[in-house]
């Protein structure tokens, strides 16, 4: 299955349109407000999607749905996963890798990617860490 996420697209608006409104008082230096104004609304566009599969998992970046970054993450590759929360009631997962960037994952949808990454990690024999918060969080749903 095909886990996504999305930023949410209200805050960006709403920065861009300020900043946009703020960089219209001057007419100088049109080349950089031009470049502020795409680094703020860029985001809208990002989209991240994980997908768990028998022996690897597959993280991708996606811009304008098109791939900007891709990380394929063989059982042999994965260090361990440490489960945790984050903020008052945001389950996250860390996948530590023995090398390379190590994969954060938090606000992917479907909410059960952390129930495959655990059935995941128990099948390929991935050490498994979860913090007493998390297991807190899974109890409550």
């Amino acid at each position: 299955m095909i886990y996504t996420k999305k930023y949410p697209k209200l805050p960006f608006f709403v920065h861009g349109f300020t900043f946009v409104f703020l960089l219209n008082i001057s007419t100088t230096l049109v080349s950089l407000k031009i470049a502020i104004i795409l680094i703020v609304i860029m985001p809208i566009f990002i989209e991240h999607q994980i997908q768990v599969e028998k022996e690897k998992i597959n993280y991708q970046v996606l811009l304008f749905s098109k791939p900007i970054y891709n990380k394929t993450m063989v059982n042999t590759e994965i260090q361990k996963i440490i489960f945790k929360r984050v903020g008052w009631v945001t389950k996250a997962a860390i996948i530590k890798t023995k090398k390379g960037l190590n994969v954060r994952i938090v606000d992917f949808n479907p909410k059960q990617i952390y129930f495959e990454l655990i059935s995941y990690a128990e099948e390929n024999k991935i050490a498994v860490y979860k913090k007493k918060d998390f297991n807190t969080l899974m109890k409550m749903g």
